[in-house]
């Protein structure tokens, strides 16, 4: 198969971002090749956009963030949210004694009961009140 290329369109925004879009003829291999350039080669201020959960009661339902501040995240984790920290420990957790798993959120200091509900059924524990360890 023999290789080809020819340029479709090319444009400069004001801001000075290019734009080249190309008709290429090539093997398939080759293909996987250019993919994983044209991935792997983006600048640090490149935009990704996320959804916002269903559930979120923020106004809107998409924000972003450049590759350069979700490595920042990913590796050294994001900034202190400020008026969120939690006031309550696990050391008000009495060993001796059984809990649900609505008083164990509310001692914990988790807004809701099911995070722990889950957890305890993942760890294959019934439904019943379990004993702190």
């Amino acid at each position: 198969m023999a290789y080809d290329a020819r340029v479709l369109l090319d444009s400069v925004a004001p801001n000075g971002v290019r734009l080249t879009t190309l008709e290429v003829t090539f093997p398939r291999f080759v293909l996987a090749e250019f993919n994983t350039h044209r991935q792997f080669c983006l600048d640090g201020d490149t935009k990704l956009y996320f959804d916002l959960p269903s559930g979120a009661k923020s106004g809107t339902k998409r924000f972003a963030l450049t590759i350069r501040e979700l490595y920042d995240k990913w590796h050294n984790g994001a900034a202190p949210r400020i008026n969120r920290s939690k006031t309550k420990r696990a050391t008000a957790v009495e060993p001796d004694r059984d809990y649900t798993a609505r008083e164990l959120a509310t001692m914990t200091g988790y807004a809701d009961y099911t995070g722990i509900d889950d957890w305890v059924a993942r760890l294959g524990f019934n439904r019943q009140p379990i004993r702190q360890r």
